[in-house]
Order: C-alpha cells, then structure tokens, then sequence
C-alpha cells in the first residue's frame, strides 16, 4: 500500500536524519508530533463519528482487566461496559458528575489514552505540554528514534499530574512504517527510570493506525491489548480493523 502522505514522509525524513547528522533538531518538537499524528491517520479525525474497541490489559499479579467502551468523540457521548454492566455519560458535562461517573471517565481517558496517544497528544488534551528529554537515536540497529517528546501532565493537569510519556518513533525506511510510535517510557509524577511499554501489531481502523498490543519487557508479565474495534465515519461506512503493512 502507498503511503497517504509521500511528501510529508521524505521532508520528515530529510529534517530528521539531518538533525541526526547535526546532533540538532531540524523541526520543533510540536512540529514533530504534529507530523507524526498525522501519519498516524489524526489529519482526518474529522471524519470519525464513532469508535468502539475493548480494553484488556494483563497484569503481573495475573489478574486480566477487560473494559469495553463505545464512544462518539463529537458528542461526547460515552458508554462503557464492564463486567456485563454499562454506564453511559456525557464527557461535555461532567462537573456535577457522580462518582462513578468520574471513576468510568479516569478509566476512559487511560483505555483511549493506550488506543489513539497521539490523538491525545497533538489534539485532544490541551493540560498534556510537550518537552525536550534531550534524546536522540536510542538503538541505531533498531533505528529508534526518540525526538524527545515527552508528553507530561502539568502540576494541575489531568486526572494524574505530572506523569509524563516519552516517544520513540521508528525510522524503518518503508515509508508504510516510516515515524509508527515503536515505544513509550511511562513516568508515574515524571520520576525515575520509566516503565517501557512497546506498539506493536499496528491496524488500519478506517483512517486511523492503530496499535492494538503493547507488551513490557520479558519477565515483567504486562500484557496489553484491544479487540472489537470498530469505526463509524461521517459518511455512514462502520469499518473493522485490517492488518497494516
């Protein structure tokens, strides 16, 4: 399949491995996740109506999470579905909202947080900042790269403040997997080594690239991963996943 943005992926190939030559960023780091949200299917975000998926994670205690959500980003509008009970909610009125109603809402921004974190990052959560970590090529026989982003919640932002994500993107030369998101580092309040976490068996859910498996690293027993994911475009087409390339 040919790539939607051929352009934009030789220019960002060509700042990139020029910074990489200079030791210097050759675009600015809003620029960077802009972009990168961009070949990840969020330029056309527009066209989403509805996305469904289901949540399960794999903890190290071995206890498996399963949480099911059907949300309409337009309207607000949220269900989830947990242990075969649902709640549903407006995310444009939560001020006044119940308990519960809060506790499935934190649980909503985590799952789509996992689903689509360059939708959150680029345009969905205005309380994320992004920052420079100082990083440049991680694994250069791996070919990740790390721009620096790190995405972090303010001192008041968000329902965990201060935690922030740094991104590593791959540079694979196949402009189809050319800046996919390969890796996050996950600080809980921006502090110590990080929690690794990898994006691994991307799909393509209508316009959007999406990872559906994460897992840590060997040992640590984290698993994460989504299923019955649909979308429903403003054209009327509901889509399911298809393996991207």
């Amino acid at each position: 399949m040919q790539s939607r943005h051929p352009m934009l992926v030789a220019l960002l190939a060509i700042a990139i491995h020029a910074g990489l030559a200079s030791g210097q960023p050759s675009i600015s780091f809003d620029d960077f996740i802009n972009r990168a949200a961009d070949l990840h299917g969020f330029d056309q975000w527009d066209q989403v109506e509805r996305l469904q998926w289901t949540f399960h994670v794999e903890l190290p205690n071995g206890r498996t999470v399963d949480r099911s959500w059907n949300w309409h980003p337009k309207t607000g509008e949220v269900t989830r579905t947990l242990d075969g009970e649902s709640i549903a909610y407006d995310r444009d009125d939560l001020a006044d909202a119940a308990d519960e109603v809060i506790a499935a809402d934190r649980q909503f921004i985590n799952d789509s947080f996992w689903l689509i974190p360059l939708w959150h990052i680029s345009r969905g959560d205005p309380e994320l900042q992004l920052a420079n970590a100082d990083a440049w090529p991680i694994d250069s026989d791996a070919r990740l790269f790390g721009l620096s982003p790190i995405a972090r919640y303010g001192p008041e932002g968000g329902y965990t403040p201060g935690d922030s994500y740094q991104l590593f993107f791959s540079l694979n030369d196949d402009p189809e997997r050319f800046m996919r998101l390969s890796l996050w580092l996950f600080r809980r309040g921006d502090q110590g080594p990080g929690r690794p976490a990898t994006f691994e068996q991307y799909v393509r859910l209508g316009p959007l690239l999406i990872a559906t498996e994460h897992r840590g690293p060997e040992g640590s027993g984290f698993r994460l991963w989504f299923e019955d994911l649909e979308i429903t475009l403003a054209n009327g087409q509901t889509l399911g996943p298809v393996p991207a390339e």
